[in-house]
């Protein structure tokens, strides 16, 4: 906060104060009257300085009141400025409170990196532009603040009415959502069964194909949570399932992701076709608490809060709902960590959207002024894995995977690198999730003298007791700073018992191509939690279909594919029965029997909020964990008369 000081104020009052004394020496009358029309004027000008400080204001009453008291015939005069200077306190003092009220109205929010796209979807990158869809578009349901359980039940109502798994005459799996009747738009149009089918399916089928305005990202997700669509009247949608498909992972593709979104497909059809110039897509409506009235690339976007939008009837930690109290949300662009803490130690932005360096979370959690959010096992699960491809002999080899896991220390790992903001992970499965093993535990706990001296014995068994020399690749671009300090950590580590790694940086697109095609022979690999179930974790680490990691390994195992299926297919959401929990403890075991990856480390997220900023909670979801803005308030210091604050509200152009 600034305290309110100007030299021109003061000189003005100074210049007041000196006609009125001027009456005094002279004491003549037609002087007097002279100097008292001059001090109309000057009172007049100074009228206009609403921020005229409180503090003058009172020292001149002070002097004019005396002043009048003894001027006979002057003193109704003299009242008449001592009026008109009250007034002028209270139309300051009143425009004042305006520019604070202003302030709590505007919530201002601070991202690093990345690409602002004005359209309802997510056609640019980074973090601040990934907000965008979940406060300007809707689905059908949403995730709950606070629940992330292990079953359906925290995904409540919002476009949709309610939902049911259903099976056709002909045998089909189907999911029914009836959708809440008298939905519009913010353009107006009507938001009904057939336009949500029409956003799936351009999402699916139409954007990931385009040459401009592409978005590739949804195109799996759709492609694996459903199979058709149907519309058999304007508010019900069945959503088909094949036989490879699995509940939770539909449900996380169409709400638990920045997917799937619902917009007017009318306003998409006009403004945010392929061919549309990028400015045109400010004008796609969806259904949100909030729209966008301004753009400007790669500075800021700005959205104000829509009037019409429903309050949510199970309350705004259900999901989305009218924002009562910030009438606008700034979303600024900061050129890196170190520009974005600056400006939210200055009081410049309320609350961060990613972007604060992990180093500098322990500073600004000693910060009285600033609040930490942070929420642990929701972010990257973070693995080494190496190559079972031939040409990578001896990664190959059980018992030089499994040396390797007796080496590495992911403790060294969290407690150099991560600054708290992050937990040692002892298995595929997450400790929130049900099922799991702590299965490198009984490794991790042995003194590690005792853990050397068996990965030296199996090295010997394999055929190497000198240890060996291969390659870890890691990409260029963002990120690259921290793998490389993480391998060095592996590297000196390693080196213990003979392992020789070389760093190996690559440009970014040549790396994640390298690795897509089975080129690589040791790299990190993080996955961000979808769903609570274990199949999340599992299902694309080891499945062999797995075009995200088992096919550039060269891993293959039918075993393990039919012990996923068997998961599969023994969820039930009245219990699993307890042949389910046997199926994922083994699945667990099989990384330590077999020396199938190394778990290194399970990352949180977080961010940094003003503490004046209240009910912005951390939303408890794999994706964009800060998407409650509509939630939010912003309270004004008690001492606003004597401070100003410090960024002014939001005007509209």
């Amino acid at each position: 906060m600034q305290e309110k000081n100007s030299m021109e104020q003061i000189l003005a009052a100074l210049l007041i104060i000196a006609i009125i004394i001027s009456g005094l020496s002279y004491m003549n009358s037609q002087t007097l009257k002279t100097n008292l029309e001059t001090l109309n004027s000057k009172t007049d000008a100074v009228e206009s300085r609403l921020s005229e400080t409180s503090d003058i204001i009172a020292e001149l009453a002070t002097v004019i009141g005396t002043l009048g008291s003894s001027m006979g015939e002057y003193g109704g005069e003299i009242a008449d400025i001592l009026d008109k200077i009250e007034e002028m306190d209270e139309v300051e003092a009143s425009a004042h409170r305006l520019e604070w009220e202003a302030w709590a109205q505007t919530m201002y929010l601070g991202s690093v990196g990345g690409e602002f796209h004005p359209g309802v979807q997510n056609l640019g990158s980074g973090r601040g532009d990934e907000l965008q869809s979940y406060i300007t578009a809707g689905k059908l349901l949403w995730v709950d603040q606070s629940k992330f359980a292990d079953n359906m039940a925290y995904f409540n109502p919002l476009i949709a009415e309610t939902w049911e798994v259903l099976e056709s005459d002909e045998g089909e799996t189907y999911i029914e959502f009836k959708l809440f009747p008298g939905l519009k738009f913010t353009d107006g149009t009507t938001l009904d069964a057939n336009a949500v089918k029409w956003c799936y399916e351009q999402e699916a089928f139409e954007m990931p194909y385009r040459e401009t305005n592409a978005w590739t990202a949804p195109r799996y997700w759709h492609t694996h949570s459903w199979s058709r669509l149907e519309v058999p009247d304007d508010l019900t949608l069945h959503a088909y399932l094949d036989e490879t498909m699995f509940l939770p992972m539909t449900f996380t593709g169409l709400f638990g992701l920045n997917y799937a979104n619902i917009y007017s497909p009318t306003s998409t059809e006009l403004y945010a076709k392929e061919t549309d110039p990028i400015e045109s897509f400010i004008n796609q409506a969806g259904f949100g608490p909030f729209k966008i009235i301004e753009w400007i690339p790669d500075e800021r976007e700005v959205f104000e809060a829509w009037d019409e939008y429903p309050i949510n009837p199970g309350g705004k930690y259900a999901g989305p709902s009218r924002s009562e109290d910030i009438k606008y949300v700034v979303v600024q662009m900061y050129k890196d960590a170190a520009s974005l803490r600056m400006a939210v130690e200055a009081g410049q932005v309320d609350h961060t959207v990613g972007g604060i360096s992990r180093a500098d979370i322990g500073d600004m959690q000693n910060d009285p002024d600033l609040v930490v959010d942070y929420v642990p096992w929701l972010g990257a699960s973070d693995f080494l894995h190496l190559n079972f491809r031939e040409e990578f002999y001896p990664l190959n080899v059980v018992e030089v995977r499994k040396a390797i896991q007796y080496v590495i220390d992911p403790d060294e790992i969290v407690d150099k690198l991560m600054f708290g903001t992050a937990e040692v992970s002892d298995s595929t499965v997450r400790p929130i999730q049900p099922y799991y093993k702590n299965v490198m535990g009984p490794i991790r706990d042995l003194p590690m003298s005792e853990r050397l001296e068996t990965a030296r014995g199996l090295l010997a068994e394999a055929g190497f007791p000198d240890g060996f020399s291969t390659e870890l690749w890691y990409p260029s671009g963002s990120g690259a700073e921290f793998s490389r300090e993480m391998g060095t950590v592996i590297q000196a580590q390693l080196g213990k018992v003979g392992i020789d790694i070389e760093l190996k940086m690559i440009e970014r697109a040549v790396y994640f191509e390298f690795r897509s095609d089975g080129k690589l022979p040791m790299f990190f690999r993080g996955w961000t939690l979808d769903y609570m179930d274990p199949d999340a974790e599992i299902f694309y680490m080891m499945l062999s279909t797995s075009t995200y990691l088992t096919i550039p390994l060269g891993f293959n195992d039918p075993y393990v594919d039919a012990l996923i299926e068997e998961g599969r297919q023994l969820l039930d959401f009245d219990g699993d029965p307890p042949r389910r929990a046997e199926v994922y403890y083994e699945l667990q075991d099989y990384i330590v029997d077999y020396g199938f990856a190394t778990p290194l480390y399970i990352s949180g997220y977080w961010d940094v909020q003003q503490a004046w900023v209240e009910g912005y909670e951390y939303w408890n979801t794999c994706d964009v964990p800060y998407q409650g803005v509509w939630a939010a308030s912003k309270t004004i210091p008690d001492n606003w008369e004597t401070t100003d604050p410090p960024m002014p509200g939001y005007i509209p152009p």
